[in-house]
Order: structure tokens, then C-alpha cells, then sequence
């Protein structure tokens, strides 16, 4: 009996030892999952397939029918470039969530107006929607299912009809690796907002997504910590539905010391902007005759050709925020600011 019953603690051990080495390489090596494997001409189809789109708007604003002298929005002017992370930020009501919807092209009961440029073009909605894709911030879960189906039904759903079931399966689990949760794959779904950890892990992945595989991403955020911040390449400060700064992040503090605004010494920038544009406002939007304007424009650099033709006159006017507003560089074009390198490792348009 002793015999057999270290013949068995030995044979544990083995069957152990050869599960943990297995892991171990399959959580150093993601690009193989057990018996999944991305078929070889897949990623290669991600790149050749992709057209690079650099998305440029101008003028956004949305007014209700019903109140049409008291704008949602007004006069959101900005860019991105493929291989980019746009994130749009503000106050809680600062107008966000409606901002990104209309550059999603979802319908809206209000009227949009506006102008929407992919590489320097105008395109049809039905086109649009056919590059883009699009998450919605509300969690519609089912806790019937694991976090491996949820996610897989979800692939299931938005990825090409051509790509195979195998690729499908394959970008599921390499996006749950991504995330750090592939050791919870067959827990049952449980709904809760993001931990400042996830969130990083989130927006880590957005921007791998961009740079990676030269895509564009736009998404919004409340009050990111420090650490994610600093993945942004392009920043939109809204507040009242209105522009606060519009530009390359890296120079955001910069501008905001030389209106006399400057961040203090270890403060998070974003918990700084939005405690700023929310102590410099004065009451609901509905009673402010000026609501705030400051667009930040610098040498156009991040602008295409076909975008460089389409510049109007700066009509930007102080509000009533406490926050300066700064002319475009240049009276005759409108401009955008230049692109932080890409650098290798991503809602997207």
C-alpha cells in the first residue's frame, strides 16, 4: 500500500508539473491557446485588408428642437490620425458620450451640424459604418454565461463573416490575455464597472490596437489616473458642451501653465482639468448666456492636404469660465496639432 501510494504522489506530481510548465508557456507565448491556432495568412489579411483612416471634424454642434437657443454641443473642432488614441474628457454632463455617438454616426433625435472628414473626404454613412466599429459604455451581460463565451459571442458578432472560426476563437482568448483575465475564463459573467488596474489594461489594449495595426481610436474617459493619461497621443477637454482644449496631450500642461492655470507639482492632470473646468464654471449650461470656447490649434502639422483646404476663419470668444480663449495659428486655416511618435507594443472608428 505504501508503494502504490507513493507511485500515485509521484504520478501528481508529474501530471502537475506538466500542467504548470503548460501554462506558464501558454501565458508567455499567447500566440497559441491549447488546440486553437491562428490560421497563418490571418494577421497578415489584418494589415493588407486595412485602409488607414485619419478623421478629422469640424464645427460639431447638437441642438435640441425643442430648445434650439441652448446648444448640447457647439463648435467641436479636432483630429486624429491612424496609429492614434483620441481620448475625449469632461465633467460628468460635460457632453461626452453625445459627442463620441455623433462621430459614430448613431442617430440622434436632435439636429447634428457639422463637418466629419475621413481622409479628407466626405463618405456616406452606410460606407462609415462599414470601417468602424463601435462600443457602447452600458454593460449588456448575461450572468448565465462565462467570461470566455461572453466575450467569444461578442466576436461572433462583430468580426468579418470571412474570417475563420478559428481565428475567432483565437482573438478572443488573445484579447482576454490582454486583459489579464484569461485565468477567469470559465467564471460565470459578474456586471461591475473597471478597477483603475482593468481600466489601464483596457486602454493599454486600445492602444496596441492603434498602433500595432495603424488603427484609430476614439474613446471617452471620466478621470483617468496618472499612468493611463500618459497613453493618450490626442486630448479633447469638454465642458458645457463646449471646447476646453483640443490638441496633442503632450503639450496640455504646457498651455494650461501659460494661461495661468498651471497643474500643481504631482497632481494628476486629469483630476487638475476637470476640477478646473468645473469650479470655472457658473451654473447650469442653460444660464450661462456665453458658454466656454477655448480651442487650442497649433501649426496644422497633423493635418492632411485635402483637410489644409477647408480653413475658416477662427470665430472663437471668451466665456464666462474664468479660461481664456486662443486664437488659431493663423486666421485663414483651421489646424490640429502634430502626432506623438508611434511606438511599438487601442470606442475605435
Amino acid at each position: 500500500m505504501v508503494g502504490i501510494s507513493a507511485a500515485l504522489a509521484g504520478l501528481f506530481f508529474i501530471i502537475a508539473s506538466a500542467a504548470f510548465w503548460y501554462m506558464g508557456r501558454a501565458a508567455k507565448h499567447p500566440e497559441g491557446f491549447g488546440q486553437i491556432r491562428l490560421p497563418a495568412d490571418e494577421a497578415q489579411r489584418l494589415m493588407t485588408d486595412h485602409v488607414p483612416a485619419r478623421l478629422h471634424f469640424s464645427n460639431i454642434s447638437y441642438t435640441l428642437p425643442s430648445n434650439p437657443n441652448n446648444p448640447i454641443l457647439e463648435g467641436i473642432t479636432g483630429s486624429v490620425k491612424n496609429g492614434q488614441v483620441l481620448a475625449i474628457m469632461g465633467a460628468s454632463g460635460a457632453g461626452k458620450s453625445t459627442f463620441l455617438d455623433i462621430l459614430a454616426r448613431k442617430h440622434k433625435r436632435g439636429i447634428v451640424s457639422g463637418e466629419v472628414l475621413v481622409n479628407g473626404r466626405a463618405i456616406p454613412d452606410s460606407e462609415f459604418k462599414k470601417v468602424m466599429g463601435f462600443v457602447d459604455q452600458e454593460d449588456t451581460l448575461m450572468s448565465t454565461l462565462t467570461v470566455y463565451e461572453t466575450v467569444l459571442y461578442s466576436a461572433l458578432l462583430r468580426l468579418p463573416r470571412e474570417m475563420s472560426f478559428e481565428a475567432k476563437k483565437f482573438r478572443t482568448l488573445e484579447t482576454m490575455h490582454e486583459l489579464g483575465i484569461l485565468g477567469i475564463k470559465d467564471s460565470y459573467i459578474g456586471e461591475s464597472g473597471l478597477d483603475a488596474y482593468n481600466a489601464y489594461n483596457v486602454v493599454e489594449s486600445l492602444v496596441s490596437l492603434a498602433r500595432d495595426y495603424n488603427r484609430t481610436v476614439v474613446f471617452t474617459i471620466h478621470q483617468p489616473r496618472s499612468n493611463i493619461v500618459a497613453l493618450f497621443d490626442q486630448l479633447i477637454v469638454l465642458a458645457q458642451g463646449k471646447t476646453v482644449y483640443a490638441g496633442e496631450f503632450a503639450k496640455c500642461q504646457d498651455y494650461f501653465e501659460s494661461i495661468g492655470h498651471p497643474c500643481p507639482p504631482g497632481f494628476n492632470i486629469a483630476d487638475y482639468l476637470i476640477d478646473l473646468t468645473m469650479t470655472e464654471e457658473v451654473g447650469p449650461r442653460s444660464h450661462v448666456p456665453t458658454p466656454p470656447e477655448i480651442v487650442l490649434s497649433d501649426d496644422g502639422t497633423n493635418l492632411g492636404d485635402e483637410e489644409r483646404g477647408l480653413g475658416r476663419p477662427s470665430s472663437s470668444r471668451a466665456g464666462n469660465t474664468g479660461l481664456p480663449t486662443i486664437p488659431s495659428a493663423g486666421a485663414e486655416e483651421e489646424t490640429e496639432l502634430q502626432t506623438r511618435p508611434n511606438t511599438s507594443s487601442d470606442t475605435a472608428a
